[in-house]
């Protein structure tokens, strides 16, 4: 074997080398520093059953709500203040049509109100959903 061929032997390996450094070192750093969602903890508070009239309607609603945020001193201001939760339920509801709160939609939309006025109300960003652990229209 020439010289020649040696010194480009020996330059190919040392790049083939370095190759594999750098792609070790882009991939953990990578790995580290994803921008993959945290999942923050979850905590809820339910509120006790309720009854509402629904407009030009003889019929009720009855209700148990659970809302959930991801601040746990959230969960006891929310518990203090629990007669605002119904009151803003009872509000929705008396102002909606039997036709507003029924089959799934109706459901889907009422949580999306509640939890709309919870926001504004409790001037919070923490309240992720809000859940009907019984919504009974009679």
């Amino acid at each position: 074997m020439s010289k020649k061929a040696m010194i480009i032997i020996g330059v190919l390996v040392a790049v083939i080398i370095i190759g594999f450094i750098l792609g070790f070192v882009l991939l953990r750093r990578s790995s580290t520093n994803s921008s993959e969602p945290v999942d923050l903890e979850k905590h809820s508070i339910t509120i006790e059953e309720m009854y509402s009239n629904v407009k030009n309607s003889k019929k009720i609603v009855k209700l148990q709500i659970s809302v959930e945020t991801t601040n746990e001193k959230e969960v006891e201001i929310l518990a203090n203040k629990s007669y605002l939760i119904k009151d803003i339920a009872n509000k929705i509801i008396r102002n909606s049509e039997e036709s507003d709160l029924a089959g799934k939609e109706g459901q889907i939309k009422l949580q999306e109100l509640i939890k709309e006025e919870l926001l504004e109300i409790f001037k919070s960003q923490t309240i992720s959903d809000v859940y009907f652990d019984q919504y009974v229209i009679q």
